[in-house]
């Protein structure tokens, strides 16, 4: 600071002092001769920052080091704007090009960490820029990112270790003597001659040279420090699951240290120098691409090189191709999938969106920033961990919907607009998924509009009001017009929070097969019940006559053994009357036939002979009816005088009405025969007369009448009991249905009686009214006679 202090008294004005600093801000032509190491010692020692330790360091690059410094940098240079071939020109005008001597400024803390260093070391610059200006020399400064600062402190890496590797390229100035013909500036020639007069000491660190003819390095480049291992981050930055990552970047120093942060956090990592290394990891070499792979393409054993990756580091600047083109590229391949961060020293937004479409993920401004890179990673494999569980529960659920043929969810937005519909619901409704999102149901079938608005309390939006959720069944209508049966399963989406209606959500399922089977079922169970009905009757029929068919042989047995008394009754009788007609010839005329006495026993004699001549007939009737009942085995029906069949009923039945029951016959007249069985017509009048009598209580009357109705005899029975129930009316034709009570009736007669009438295909009514009484009809096809035949 000497000089600048000499320099600053020197300017006796502040004119002078604003000119000199103008002075330093523009470059003046730049002579290609050394510098004396001299010299510039001496102007680095007074710029040096003052400081323990250092905030950073002032590197000299002279010579052969520095013409091949400006290569790299121009190579670098042009892959980061993709311009093709290498132009030096773009680092600047000619004079620093031309320059002999270059010091590097770095500040061994990032701008990111902190701008004590960085201001620290610019100062130091801009205090080397004014010395030099006092003693003569040409400056130009040129600004650190332009230069590529990974190129940079690449190079010195070489020479003095990668302990500047973790230094923040500050700027570059390019130091020489005055051009010929060039001119310094007044103020700067006297204060090169009052620095040159007067010199100073050195005060701050040695700068470090490299490539000086004056200055030659030694013969092997002093050993690199040794680095200590990089602390593991904090947890919530830490690999989750030692994920594999691949750094792409031509540049040892950003592959190192990318490298050096990720393996402490936990990564399996794996460098490459170039995108056909990394493509011929991945088994996806260049058609037609002969080159070898790239520098740092090596993996180490064991650390997963034949596994897909599960994120890619890589740089914009590469040596073979575009980092956009590699991006391109890699997600052709099949191991290409995962997310991808790219790192770039370039600031323009238009080159960002660029890589956005490409397939880039995020991106990483160099230098890198530690925790930005794991945060970075780590949000970007857990997004990657997400989608793929995302995903891989959607297909699981796209494969569950669409293996659910016969049920489809369907969800109406508040506007009842379709939102969203599965596959199975789609199929049912015989539309695709594309012409029914976004579309209200009511455009379509009668159908989905059933769905969606019903009934007040039927649809989806019935649901909504009502508040309910329920199901309903209804009928839906195919795209093609076909309909089927549906049962829907309806509910409102509510809002978190303030839980408004946000949609209506509905499983519609389809149950045309369940009805299907559920009709076949009522129809077999009617069928069952008919069959049932049938098989009941059948029992009754074949009980009722097994029954009757005792009470038959019973009858026949009965009569047989009556007629062997009878008829030895009968016989004696007979024998009886003809002595009695003999002895009573031979008292006639006598005196013992006079007496009153005798004559009166005499009279009551006859009588008795008639009344049991009487009684005899009647047994013998009573026995004649009851063989024609018994007869149930008769084979063809035969004509059957309806009225001698009422005469052999009531003849035997009429000991029920004796005393109580007034029996009242009103036959029609010359009343045609009808075609059947004498024994079965007879019970059916049998068990309607014992009815009738069994329901009158008391005193009553029992009416018989028979008339001609056309094509039909027509009998009806009627009585003047307290009538039927009305809700008996229709069931006392069942079987097992009576009124009588447990153990007076079995339900039987009635039912037994419509079969026999049906199958002499005729008819029985029923009709009554509580407290009328009850009129049965018996309605029976006449019997054709021969004219009429």
């Amino acid at each position: 600071m000497v000089a600048v202090v000499m320099a600053v008294t020197e300017a006796s004005s502040a004119a002078g002092l604003e000119a000199l600093i103008a002075g330093a801000e523009v470059a003046e032509r730049i002579a290609a001769e050394p510098v004396e190491p001299a010299l510039l010692e001496r102007l680095l020692a007074a710029a040096a920052p003052r400081g323990t330790p250092t905030p950073g360091h002032l590197v000299v690059v002279t010579g052969a080091e520095l013409a091949r410094l400006i290569t790299q940098i121009s190579v670098s240079l042009a892959r980061q704007w993709q311009l093709g071939a290498a132009r030096a020109r773009s680092l600047g005008p000619e004079e620093v090009l031309a320059a002999p001597v270059w010091v590097l400024a770095l500040s061994r803390l990032p701008a990111s960490e902190g701008l004590e260093g960085p201001t620290a070391m610019m100062a130091a610059l801009q205090n080397l820029v004014l010395l030099a200006r006092a003693h003569g020399l040409a400056c130009h400064r040129v600004n650190g990112p332009t230069l590529v600062p990974e190129t940079v402190t690449d190079l010195l890496a070489e020479h003095v270790g990668s302990e500047l590797r973790g230094s923040e390229l500050i700027a570059a100035l390019a130091l020489g003597h005055l051009a010929p013909g060039a001119q310094a500036s007044a103020h700067a020639r006297g204060a090169h001659a009052h620095a040159g007069a007067h010199g100073h000491a050195a005060s701050g660190e040695p700068a470090l040279w490299i490539g000086d003819a004056g200055h030659p390095l030694p013969a092997a480049a002093p050993p690199a420090p040794a680095q200590a291992s990089t602390p593991a981050p904090t947890p919530v930055l830490r690999a989750q699951r030692s994920e594999r990552v691949h750094i792409v970047d031509p540049l040892a120093h950003n592959r190192d240290e990318a490298a050096r942060h990720l393996t402490a956090a936990g990564y399996q990592v794996r460098v490459f120098g170039d995108g056909q290394a990394l493509l011929a990891s991945l088994g996806e070499v260049m058609a037609g691409q002969g080159q070898e792979p790239g520098q740092g393409q090596a993996a180490e054993p064991g650390d997963g090189a034949a596994q897909e990756p599960d994120l890619f580091v890589i740089s914009d600047v590469l040596p073979d191709l575009s980092g956009f083109e590699l991006v391109r590229r890699l997600r052709a391949t099949p191991h290409g999938a995962g997310p991808i961060l790219m790192t770039t020293a370039r600031r323009d937004s238009a080159f960002r969106i660029g890589g956005l479409t490409a397939g880039v993920h995020y991106y990483l401004r160099r230098p890198i920033n530690p925790i930005e890179l794991l945060t970075a990673v780590r949000i970007l494999l857990d997004r990657r961990r997400l989608v793929a569980e995302l995903s891989r529960l959607n297909a699981f659920q796209d494969a569950l919907l669409s293996a659910m043929q016969d049920v489809g969810v369907i969800a109406l937005e508040p506007s009842l607009r379709i939102r969203y519909l599965t596959p199975g619901m789609a199929r049912m409704v015989g539309y695709r998924e594309d012409e029914l999102i976004g579309r209200f149901p009511m455009e379509l079938a009668d159908g989905l509009a059933a769905i969606a608005e019903g009934t007040a309390e039927g649809g989806l939006v019935g649901a909504g009001r009502t508040g309910r959720s329920d199901r309903s069944d209804l009928r839906v209508r195919r795209k093609d017009g076909s309909l089927f049966d549906a049962e829907l399963f309806r509910s409102t989406i509510r809002a978190p929070g303030d839980g408004a209606t946000a949609g209506f959500l509905g499983v519609v399922v389809d149950i045309t097969a369940r009805k299907a089977a559920e009709r076949e079922a009522a129809r077999a169970n009617h069928e069952l019940t008919r069959l049932l009905g049938e098989l009941r009757a059948a029992q009754a029929r074949l009980v009722q006559q097994a029954k009757l068919a005792s009470l038959g042989q019973l009858m026949a047995g009965v009569a047989h053994e009556i007629n062997t008394p009878l008829g030895a009754v009968v016989s004696n009788e007979d024998l009886f009357q003809r002595c009695f007609v003999r002895l009573r010839a031979a008292l006639a005329g006598s005196a013992i036939a006079a007496e009153a006495t005798i004559a009166r026993d005499l009279e009551a004699i006859d009588d008795l002979i008639g009344v049991n001549r009487t009684a005899c007939t009647r047994i013998t009737n009573i026995v004649r009816e009851l063989r024609v009942f018994a007869r149930l085995d008769e084979a063809a029906p035969q004509p059957v005088d309806v009225h001698e069949c009422l005469e052999s009923t009531l003849l035997l039945v009429g000991h029920l009405a004796k005393g109580r029951v007034e029996l009242v016959r009103a036959y029609a007249q010359a009343l045609p025969a009808v075609e059947g069985h004498s024994s079965q017509l007879g019970q059916v009048f049998m068990n309607l007369v014992v009815n009738a009598c069994q329901a009158i209580e008391g005193p009553g009357q029992v009416v018989l009448a028979t008339s001609l109705d056309g094509d039909w005899v027509r009998v009806e029975v009627r009585d003047s009991g307290p009538g039927i129930r009305p809700e008996h009316l229709g069931r006392i034709f069942d079987p097992g249905f009576t009124t009588k009570g447990a153990g007076v009736g079995t339900g039987l007669g009635l039912s037994i009686c419509y079969q026999i009438v049906a199958a002499h295909g005729g008819e029985i009514l029923v009709d009554s009214s509580p407290g009328q009484g009850a009129c049965f009809t018996v309605l029976l096809p006449r019997l054709a006679s021969p004219d009429t035949a």
